[in-house]
């Protein structure tokens, strides 16, 4: 299975490709561990449908097909031509298969925003790995999609870390090829830990209502030849787990 995490760096798209591999393990006296889903496929379109030219005012840059809805129906997002004369800002809308407007999203073209869908809990819509910042800090956080809203919520901020040949690597954006998760009888649980000693640094938020950010694993390849040290144990945890441990662990 391929997938293409939608990818904006400075105002330019960047479609990058790995292949997931799905490994059952089967045994007497223990549960039925899989891998999970990781990152949901996005996929450009090279010819964009009519409906889309007819409903958008204004000159349409590119256009990028994901079920975003979790209907099993694949909806677009829509990135349009700056009218911006200084190409600061640009608009993104949100379309569903039904080609009704889901939501509307005032980008900039000054900063790093990369994010990914992926299933983390039982509710049919998926969540939102978003990485959003500048070169002086990045905010790593899972977020939850209000489809009566048209909202995203936030779960948590995190740690990105890239597990690699037995070591580990920060977690930056570019860098990142997939998330690790599991399906453990129909529960997706995420390598994570809640024990490590890391500090973050930077212009990044820190929410009030959340003192502690556990790390998340990744695969991908490090640009970086700097090994973290700051990292005591690996666990399998939910979604759920996880928020509990980054709004009461201090």
């Amino acid at each position: 299975m391929l997938f293409t995490p939608y990818v904006f760096y400075q105002g330019v798209m960047r479609n990058c490709t790995s292949r997931m591999r799905y490994l059952i393990l089967l045994t007497f006296c223990f549960p039925i561990l899989t891998h999970g889903q990781g990152f949901i496929t996005i996929d450009t379109l090279t010819t964009i449908p009519t409906e889309l030219t007819d409903k958008l005012n204004g000159q349409i840059s590119s256009v990028v097909t994901v079920d975003f809805t979790g209907d099993s129906k694949l909806d677009y997002l829509v990135t349009m031509a700056s009218e911006d004369k200084h190409n600061y800002e640009y608009l993104e809308y949100w379309i569903t298969s039904e080609f009704e407007l889901f939501k509307k999203k005032k980008k900039f073209n000054d900063g790093i925003q990369y994010y990914h869908f992926v299933n983390l809990d039982r509710d049919p819509e998926p969540e939102i790995f978003s990485a959003f910042g500048y070169e002086d800090g990045i905010d790593y956080g899972f977020f939850d999609l209000d489809l009566k809203l048209g909202k995203e919520e936030l779960i948590f901020y995190f740690n990105p870390v890239i597990i690699e040949g037995n070591k580990y690597h920060w977690g930056y954006p570019w860098d990142i090829a997939n998330l690790l998760t599991r399906n453990s009888n129909g529960t997706i649980q995420i390598q994570s830990s809640i024990e490590h000693t890391i500090v973050r640094d930077g212009n990044i938020t820190f929410p009030e209502d959340q003192p502690f950010f556990p790390v998340i694993f990744f695969s991908g390849h490090s640009t970086q030849p700097y090994e973290l040290t700051e990292i005591e144990s690996r666990t399998w945890l939910t979604i759920e787990q996880l928020k509990m441990e980054a709004h009461n662990r201090r």
